[in-house]
C-alpha cells in the first residue's frame, strides 16, 4: 500500500483502495490484486482465476516449493485466456538468493541467463538504473568502505546480479580457517560416519568423522 500510495501523490494516479480484499482499482479501471505466497491457502486464492498477468517479486526469498506450486499450478493456467489477447502472462523478479540452487536459480538460468523453464530471462544491475546518478562511482566508494573485491559474495550478489556461494551459508560459515589435515593424520583404524545435511534452500552440508578408541 505504501508504494501505491507514492504513486498517487506523485503521478496524480485517483487509486481506491479496498484492504479487505486486497485490490487497489485506479482511475482507467486498472485492478492490482496484492497477495502473499507464504502459505499453501494463499496459492489457492490464485488457482481458477483469470488474470492478464502476475507478478511474483522476491523470488529468491520465498519457499521454492511455494513458489513453483503458485507458477505453475496456478499462475500459468490462471493467465492463459489471455495469451495473445493482451495479457503478460507471469513476470518472475527478485535478486539471487543465498545458494546457486532452486527453481528461482533455474527459472534465472543461473549466471547462463539460460532458463530452464522456457522464461525470458532479463538482468540488471544498479549500473542501469537512470535514477541512482554516479553509479560507478559509488559501487567503487561501496567496496572500499567494505574492503570488498570483485568475488566477494555479498557483492557479487547484491550488486552485480550473480549467483554465488555465501561462506554465511556453509556448514562451517566464517568460522573455517580454510585448512585441511593431510590424509596421513587420520586414524587408520576405527568406525567411519558420513552424514549429509540436505539443504532446501542452502548448500548441502557433508560431516565425516571418524570413531577410534584412543
Amino acid at each position: 500500500w505504501p508504494i501505491l500510495d507514492r504513486f498517487q501523490r506523485t503521478h496524480g494516479i485517483k487509486v481506491e483502495y479496498n484492504r479487505s480484499t486486497g485490490t487497489a482499482t485506479t482511475d482507467r479501471g486498472v485492478i492490482i490484486q496484492c497477495m502473499g505466497l507464504s502459505t499453501k491457502p494463499e496459492i489457492e486464492k490464485i488457482r481458477g482465476q483469470r488474470y492478464p498477468g502476475v507478478i511474483f517479486d522476491e523470488c529468491g526469498a520465498m519457499n521454492q516449493d511455494l513458489l513453483k506450486t503458485a507458477i505453475f499450478e496456478a499462475a500459468e493456467p490462471a493467465t492463459a485466456d489471455f495469451y495473445q489477447r493482451g495479457g503478460f502472462g507471469v513476470i518472475c523478479s527478485g535478486t539471487p538468493s543465498y545458494a546457486p540452487v532452486g527453481l528461482w536459480h533455474d527459472i534465472c538460468g543461473g549466471n547462463s541467463r539460460q532458463s530452464q523453464h522456457g522464461f525470458s530471462v532479463f538482468h540488471a544491475t544498479i549500473l542501469d538504473n537512470h535514477h541512482i546518478p554516479n553509479a560507478a562511482a559509488y559501487l567503487e566508494r561501496k567496496k572500499l568502505q567494505k574492503k570488498w573485491t570483485e568475488e566477494t559474495p555479498e557483492y557479487m550478489r547484491e550488486y552485480k546480479g550473480e549467483f554465488c556461494l555465501s561462506s554465511d551459508g556453509l556448514c562451517y560459515g566464517k568460522a573455517w580457517n580454510g585448512s585441511i589435515e593431510r590424509r596421513y593424520m587420520m586414524p587408520l583404524q576405527g568406525l567411519t560416519i558420513i552424514a549429509l545435511d540436505f539443504g532446501e534452500s542452502s548448500p548441502c552440508a557433508w560431516n565425516v568423522v571418524r570413531c577410534t578408541l584412543h
